[in-house]
């Protein structure tokens, strides 16, 4: 492949892949708002039509209610005196064309017996239904003849001729039905309150609680099933209020339908627009971006090959000392070029990249000597480190009355946490600390507390004073403002008998007689390291035979499950240690490790440490 042919493809076709992005960007933006314009007009249009609907159908059932009330509170209205009140409920309500008063059959004759007036070309037709048919088994009757009032489904008119739809009421006197009251709605007039609104191609139409079209543009349709045309059942499928994309129907093609309830009916209105239609002008905005791309291609690529002509000798000079360095030749130079353009700068930076890259080799390597210098001092720190902790089991093998355990998990080179413990006289004193941050500087502010602790303490002395002593000395020189949480415990190996003093530590547990409890109360006190001229408080008791206090950093408790939404808990480590109760002080701080590291995945992002101090038995005195 030549160098021109080269340029030509690194040239035009990311150029021909931006171009087509940007279209496709610009195709799915635009149909995007094209379909949201489509579904807010198509949610308006239902609402409005609805309401429109509604308004109109409210009326009617108004004002047939208010006409039943009058018959029934006026006997004497009957016979022919019901024509003038038939002809002024259709005139006050335009959507119906018909109403009548039928007479439930009895004792008393009525004449006409279902006076029935209808409205046509802007004429009234009077006519008495009982002279064509009986009436009484008439749907328009007989929904209302148990006492409620209720619409029809539509039906065939005998006298006023096409489909329509009947609303009736009954006329109770003395809990007797005494007549029906109905009123006619034709479906042709209704469907002109469905508005189509700004696209063509929307259709508008009711559905009945049969899931049968009630109204529809295209009129075969009518009193068809909602499945007729390869429909959904609209009822079924429709959620009042909502839009629902269907992509072969109406007519075999995709349409975005809104759904919206008529309250006075049990009808359902739904308003279908064409997708084609709404995203026409996308589709043609999208063949202009084509050709333009096209185009913009061909003069593109005509470019390219013209001054690929012009700049192949100098790329292939270029090209020659890019082959000198990538043989490993860092010393390669090329020759200036006689050009001002973006090849002379080339050239030019070209001859500083190889002095720059000797540089930088040199660099990354003197960096690396330097960073294995690091990883080798931090691989001593730890394991320094991991002397200084305590790491004999059992830990005190000449007090068989006492079981004492530790863990220390570290997540880093070098750990935070720290823990300790010494026996003077008849006293064993145990600490559990954990030092803010990680690594070195947390390492060397643990070492200084380990040993300022051991220092000061006086097994004649008060707990809560070497804990002060302490203090003092770690606020002096702590420019890095690093502070310690620690948990001290002194037990009398003969007497059973503890003191605990906590510096901002988390409570420690006490367990035995078979439950587990937290100290709580005065026995915190401040950290370790921040203030000067702070002041603890100690909390004493006495540990039966059996008894336990377990101490713990938070790194345990503020272990964050796989998802990172919750920590592991103080009362999960309660429960799990309750439930190895009984258990050697070297299983209750294995068990709570575990718990808390299968609760964060296996992961350790925090030091995790336990200590776990047990009377065993009462203290034997040496003879």
């Amino acid at each position: 492949m030549t160098l021109r042919t080269k340029l030509l493809v690194l040239v035009v076709i990311p150029l021909v892949m931006v171009f087509s992005s940007l279209a496709l960007w610009q195709y799915q933006s635009m149909r995007s708002v094209s379909i949201a314009r489509a579904k807010e007009h198509a949610l308006l249009l239902t609402q409005g039509t609805a309401r429109d609907i509604e308004a109109q159908l409210a009326k009617a059932v108004h004002v047939t209610h208010t006409a039943a009330a009058a018959l029934e509170a006026a006997p004497e209205l009957k016979g022919t005196r019901v024509w003038p009140l038939l002809e002024q409920l259709i005139q006050r309500v335009p959507l119906v064309e018909g109403a009548s008063i039928a007479y439930a059959p009895g004792d008393e004759v009525h004449s006409p017996a279902a006076p029935y007036v209808w409205k046509k070309d802007g004429e009234m037709y009077r006519k008495d239904l009982n002279e064509s048919y009986d009436y009484t088994d008439r749907t328009w009757y007989t929904i209302a003849s148990d006492g409620t009032a209720g619409w029809t489904k539509p039906y065939d008119g005998p006298v006023y001729g096409g489909l329509l739809v009947s609303y009736s009421v009954p006329i109770i006197r003395d809990d007797s039905l005494v007549a029906v009251i109905s009123i006619d709605v034709p479906l042709s007039p209704l469907q002109k309150l469905l508005a189509v609104g700004e696209f063509t191609k929307t259709a508008a139409f009711l559905v009945g609680r049969d899931d049968r079209f009630i109204s529809h543009p295209d009129e075969s349709f009518i009193m068809q099933p909602s499945t007729t045309g390869g429909g959904p059942i609209l009822l079924a499928d429709a959620d009042p209020g909502t839009l629902k994309q269907y992509p072969n129907w109406p007519n075999n093609e995709p349409h975005i339908v809104a759904f919206e309830p008529i309250p006075t009916t049990d009808w359902m209105f739904a308003a279908a627009m064409s997708e084609d239609e709404v995203l026409g002008p996308v589709h043609q905005q999208l063949v202009i971006n084509i050709a333009l791309l096209v185009l913009a291609g061909i003069v593109i690529a005509g470019l390219v090959l013209g001054m690929g002509l012009r700049i192949t000798g100098d790329v292939r000079t270029l090209a020659a000392g890019v082959t000198e360095v990538s043989s490993g030749n860092l010393e390669a130079k090329v020759a200036p070029m006689r050009r001002r353009d973006e090849l002379g700068r080339l050239a030019d930076d070209f001859n500083a990249m190889t002095t720059r890259l000797r540089e930088t080799v040199q660099r990354v390597a003197d960096e690396q000597v330097a960073r294995m210098a690091i990883e080798q001092e931090l691989d001593v720190a730890r394991e320094i480190q991991a002397e200084m902790l305590p790491h004999e089991y059992p830990m005190l093998p000449d007090h068989p009355e006492v079981d004492l355990h530790a863990i220390n998990v570290a997540a880093r080179h070098v750990a935070g946490d720290f823990y300790d413990y010494w026996v003077r006289g008849d006293m064993l004193t145990v600490v559990l600390a954990d030092v803010s941050g990680s690594g070195m500087p947390a390492a060397l502010v643990m070492v200084r507390a380990m040993t300022l602790l051991r220092q000061f303490d006086d097994p004649s002395g008060r707990l809560v004073d070497i804990v002060a002593e302490t203090n003092r000395e770690l606020c002096n020189d702590n420019d890095r403002q690093l502070f310690v949480t620690g948990i001290i415990v002194r037990y009398g190996l003969s007497t059973g008998c503890y003191e605990l003093v906590s510096a901002g530590h988390l409570p420690a547990f006490l367990g035995g007689d078979g439950r587990v409890v937290q100290f709580e109360g005065d026995s915190t006190g401040p950290l370790l390291g921040v203030i000067p001229g702070a002041e603890w408080n100690s909390r004493t008791g006495e540990l039966p035979v059996g008894g336990w206090i377990a101490l713990y950093t938070d790194g345990i408790t503020e272990a964050r499950n796989q998802a990172g939404d919750e920590m592991f808990g103080e009362n999960r480590l309660a429960e799990g240690l309750a439930a190895n109760a009984a258990g050697a002080s070297e299983l209750l701080c294995q068990h709570g490790i575990s718990l808390a590291e299968a609760w964060h995945g296996g992961r350790v992002d925090d030091d995790l440490s336990m200590v776990v101090l047990r009377r065993t038995s009462e203290a034997v005195a040496e003879s």
